[in-house]
C-alpha cells in the first residue's frame, strides 16, 4: 500500500480539492448554495490539539458533502495579531520593546514575512492530517486596506457611543513593556522580601505610651512605597506588647512568633479594634500620614498594607472605600516615587534601599527573602506585576438588546441576541507593537484622550492609501482635522497616543469584515461549528464559543446585523490535554488516520486522549483488516441486502453531521461476515470511509484499481473523484 505522504501528493499534484469544487459547480439556474465553512481564527505559533479536533470535524463534513456534489469552501483562519507573533518579531529584530515610532514601524514591516513563514508551517501540519482547504487563500496576510477596515469598525463603535475609556488593574510585563493576558504567563519561583514592618502611631493609642507602633505585614517590600492605607481585620483580637524600647500593637496570630512567644500573658494588654481604627500612622518611608481602615478580605495577615496600584484585591477594596490608586511602578519596571532614595531604581535595587532605610529606623521586625511562586511572562521570563492602565473598551451588554436593534433582526437572530452572553467588556487598546495603531490623540494641555470620529476617518483614509507606517512617519498636525479641539479645555494642540488595537479586537473586527463581504455574494450558505453551551453555563465558554458569541455581538454593533445563520455542533468540548499529546508528536507515532479517529472520539465520546487513541487503533485495525479481506476475495456482482440498511444509516448520520455514529456504523459493517462485493459496492464503501480515514480509503482504492479489470468503474485519480454511488443505485444494479 502507498504511504500517507504519497496520498498527500496524490491530492496536491492534481489539485483534488479544486477539481472536486469544479466538478460540483452547476448552472446558476439550479440555485444550489455554496457552503462556506467558517471557524474561529487559531494561533499561528502553536495549534492546540482541540483546534485539530475541531478542524477534523469540519473536514469530515467537507469531504462528504463534496463527494455528494455540494460545493464546500474552507479557508483556514489564523490569528494575525497576537502576542505570539509579536514575540517572533522581537526575536528576529533582536531587541526588546521600547516606546518609539521607529521600532513600531519595524514591527509592521517584519510582520507579513513572519506570518507567511508560520502559516506555511501550520498549514503543512493540517495537510499531514489529511485536511482539504483553500491553502492559497489561507496564506493571505492582512494589508493596509484590511487595517483601514478595522479602524472603520472601531469608528462605528465610537460613533454609536459603545466605546469608553476605563482604568483597570492589568498584568504588566516590564521586560516587554506591554500587557500580558493569563494565557501569556507561566508560574515560576522568584525571590520576594516579605515580613512585618513597624508603622509609628502618629495620633491615638496614647494610653500605651509615647512610642507606639503597628506591626504591619508587607508581602512585597517594594510595594511599601505604594501603600495608601493600613487594613485591619475587625474579627481578630489585638494586643500590645513591649518589644525593645517600643510598644507594638500586634494581632493574636503573631503571638506564636519566636520574638513574642516568651512574653508573659500578664504583660499582654488587649487593644480594641475601634481604638486602632481611630488612630493614624506615619509611613516609615515617605513619613506621610496613613489612614487605617477595616477589611476582612486581607486575611490571614490581619494588619497589612493596602496597595491598590499593584495588588488585585487591594484595587477592589480601594474602589469600594473611595481610596486613591497609587501607581509607583513605571512601564519599564523602575520605581517612580518622590522619595529620592528609590526614584528610578529597579525593584531589586529599591528593595535594598528600602531595607537599609528600615534598618536605620529599627522598623524592620522580621523581613527576609523567600522563594514564592509568581506569574512570569512566557516570552521574556520576567515576573509580571499589576499596574493600573487606561484602556479603551466596549461593552455590548448595555445597548445590544434595545428594541430598535432587535426589530431589524430575523426571528432566529432575535432569539440569539436575547440569550445571556455572559461576556465581559472587550478591551480595544493595548501596547502590542505588531498590531494596528489605534488613532487616539491626547490633549497636551489637560491630558484627555480624544476619540474623534472625524480624526478616525482621516487616519483611516491615510492608512488605506499609504499603510500603517503613515501613523509613525507623519506629524500629529498632519493627521487631525483643522477644527479639532479638546472637549474639556478647548485646546487644539495634541500628540499621538502610543497605543495599538488589542489583538483580540483586531482579529475579531477583521473576521467580521470578511464575513460581511462574503454575505454579499449570491448563494453563500455560511456554516459554523462549535460546541453546544452546556447547561446554559455562559461563564465557562470555550475559546471557540467565545469567538462566535463575540462575532455575533460585533456584527450587531457595527452593521446592525449578523451573518450567523447556521450553526452545527461539534460535540463535547475538548477538555485540557497534556502536552505529551501534541499534534506533531502524535503524527510521528501514529498513522494520520488513527490520529483522525482519535480526535473524533475525543470530541464526541471520550475525554482522555490515551483512551481515544487506544479505541482508534482498534477501530482502524478492524476496518483495514476487513478491507484487505475484500481485496483478497473474488468479486461478486450481487449485493447482500443486509448491507443496504447499514449504508443508508451511514448516509443518514453523515447528513446529520453525526460523525460518531458514522464511525460506529462503519465498525458494524466491518464486523459483518460479508467480504465479497462487486466493484461498485467496494467503491461505495470506500467513499463512505474516505471522510473519516482518507489515507486508508485512498490506498485501498489504488490497490483495488490495480487488481481488477473493471475499468469503467475505476477510472478516477482519487477515491474522492469517483462518481458517488447511492445505495439505491447499487440495489438497482443487481
Amino acid at each position: 500500500m502507498t504511504s500517507s505522504v504519497d496520498s498527500i501528493r496524490k491530492w496536491e499534484q492534481p489539485n483534488i480539492y479544486d477539481r472536486l469544487r469544479g466538478a460540483v459547480s452547476v448552472p446558476i439556474t439550479l440555485q444550489r448554495p455554496s457552503i462556506h465553512l467558517y471557524e474561529s481564527p487559531y494561533p499561528l505559533c502553536t495549534i492546540p490539539l482541540s483546534a485539530f479536533a475541531n478542524r477534523l470535524y469540519q473536514d469530515i463534513f467537507l469531504k462528504y458533502h463534496l463527494q455528494k456534489g455540494r460545493d464546500v469552501h474552507f479557508i483556514p483562519q489564523w490569528q494575525q495579531y497576537s502576542s505570539d507573533i509579536e514575540n517572533e518579531i522581537s526575536q528576529q529584530l533582536g531587541r526588546t520593546n521600547s516606546n518609539n515610532d521607529r521600532l513600531a514601524s519595524e514591527y509592521q514591516k517584519v510582520r507579513p514575512k513572519i506570518i507567511r513563514e508560520l502559516v506555511g508551517i501550520r498549514q503543512e501540519e493540517l495537510k499531514n492530517l489529511g485536511i482539504f482547504a483553500d491553502w492559497e487563500r489561507g496564506e493571505v496576510v492582512t494589508n493596509q486596506r484590511d487595517h483601514a477596515k478595522v479602524i472603520t469598525n472601531f469608528g462605528r463603535l465610537a460613533k454609536a457611543d459603545y466605546v469608553s475609556q476605563s482604568r483597570a488593574l492589568i498584568c504588566w510585563c516590564c521586560g516587554c513593556s506591554t500587557v500580558r493576558k493569563e494565557n501569556e504567563q507561566v508560574v515560576n519561583e522568584n525571590e520576594s522580601i516579605s515580613g512585618h514592618v513597624c508603622f509609628p502611631i502618629h495620633q491615638g493609642l496614647e494610653r500605651f505610651g509615647v512610642k507606639v507602633d503597628l506591626a504591619v505585614w508587607v508581602s512585597e517590600l517594594w510595594q511599601l512605597v505604594g501603600c495608601v492605607a493600613i487594613c485591619v481585620d475587625p474579627t481578630e483580637q489585638y494586643f500590645s506588647v513591649q518589644h525593645s524600647d517600643r510598644c507594638l500593637i500586634i494581632p493574636q496570630s503573631l503571638l506564636n512568633l519566636d520574638m513574642f512567644s516568651i512574653v508573659p500573658n500578664g504583660e499582654l494588654l488587649p487593644v480594641s479594634v475601634d481604638e486602632i481604627l481611630a488612630s493614624t500612622c506615619i509611613h516609615p518611608i515617605s513619613e506621610t500620614n496613613v489612614e487605617i481602615t477595616e477589611s476582612t478580605k486581607k486575611q490571614p495577615d490581619r494588619i497589612s498594607i493596602l496597595v491598590p496600584g499593584h495588588v488585585k484585591i487591594d484595587y477592589q477594596l480601594a474602589q469600594e472605600k473611595g481610596l486613591p490608586v497609587l501607581c509607583v511602578l513605571q512601564e519599564d519596571g523602575r520605581l517612580a516615587n518622590s522619595t529620592s532614595q528609590i526614584n528610578q531604581l529597579s525593584i531589586r535595587a529599591a528593595n535594598t534601599a528600602i531595607l537599609d532605610n528600615l534598618n536605620r529606623q529599627s522598623a524592620n521586625l522580621n523581613l527576609k527573602p523567600n522563594l514564592v511562586e509568581k506569574k512570569h511572562c512566557q516570552f521574556c521570563d520576567q515576573p509580571t506585576v499589576y499596574r493600573p492602565i487606561k484602556e479603551w473598551v466596549w461593552d455590548w451588554s448595555e445597548k445590544d438588546n434595545n428594541e430598535q436593534t432587535l426589530a431589524k433582526l430575523s426571528p432566529v437572530q432575535r432569539e440569539k441576541a436575547s440569550e445571556p452572553s455572559g461576556l465581559s467588556p472587550l478591551p480595544i487598546s493595548n501596547r502590542h507593537y505588531g498590531c494596528i495603531p489605534i488613532p487616539i490623540f491626547r490633549c497636551r494641555k489637560c491630558g484627555q484622550d480624544i476619540c474623534d470620529t472625524d480624526a478616525l476617518k482621516l487616519v483611516r483614509d491615510l492608512i488605506s492609501r499609504r499603510g500603517t507606517d503613515v501613523w509613525f512617519s507623519l506629524g500629529t498636525e498632519e493627521m487631525i482635522p483643522g477644527n479639532m479641539s479638546c472637549p474639556t479645555c478647548q485646546n487644539s494642540i495634541f500628540k499621538k497616543e502610543f497605543n495599538f488595537f488589542d489583538g483580540q479586537f483586531a482579529n475579531l473586527s477583521l473576521q467580521q469584515t470578511r464575513l460581511q463581504n462574503l454575505d454579499k455574494e449570491k448563494k453563500i450558505q455560511l456554516v459554523y461549528f462549535y460546541e453546544k453551551i452546556r447547561e446554559n453555563n455562559y461563564n465557562g465558554l470555550s475559546k471557540n464559543q467565545l469567538f462566535f458569541q463575540q462575532l455575533f455581538k460585533t456584527g450587531l454593533a457595527t452593521h446592525k446585523r449578523s451573518p450567523l445563520a447556521e450553526v452545527l455542533l461539534l460535540g463535547q468540548q475538548c477538555k485540557s490535554i497534556t502536552l505529551d499529546f501534541c499534534p506533531k508528536l502524535l503524527l510521528s507515532q501514529y498513522s494520520p488516520d488513527i490520529v483522525r479517529l482519535a480526535l473524533l472520539i475525543l470530541l464526541t465520546s471520550q475525554d482522555r486522549m490515551d483512551l481515544a487513541l487506544k479505541q482508534a487503533q482498534a477501530d482502524y485495525h478492524i476496518v483495514s483488516k476487513w478491507l484487505s479481506a475484500i481485496l483478497s476475495c473474488q468479486n461478486s456482482k450481487a449485493l447482500q441486502k443486509k448491507n443496504g440498511p447499514l449504508l443508508t444509516m451511514i448516509d443518514s448520520a453523515y447528513e446529520a453531521s453525526d460523525f460518531s455514529s458514522v464511525l460506529r456504523h462503519i465498525r458494524h459493517l466491518a464486523n459483518s461476515s460479508q467480504k465479497r462485493f462487486g466493484p461498485a459496492l467496494v467503491v461505495s464503501i470506500l467513499q463512505r470511509i474516505a471522510p473519516l480515514m482518507p489515507f486508508l480509503a485512498e490506498q485501498v482504492y489504488s490497490d483495488f484499481k490495480a487488481s481488477t479489470n473493471n475499468h469503467t468503474t475505476l477510472i478516477a485519480d482519487s477515491i474522492f473523484l469517483t462518481h458517488w454511488f447511492d445505495v439505491n443505485e447499487n440495489e438497482n444494479s443487481k
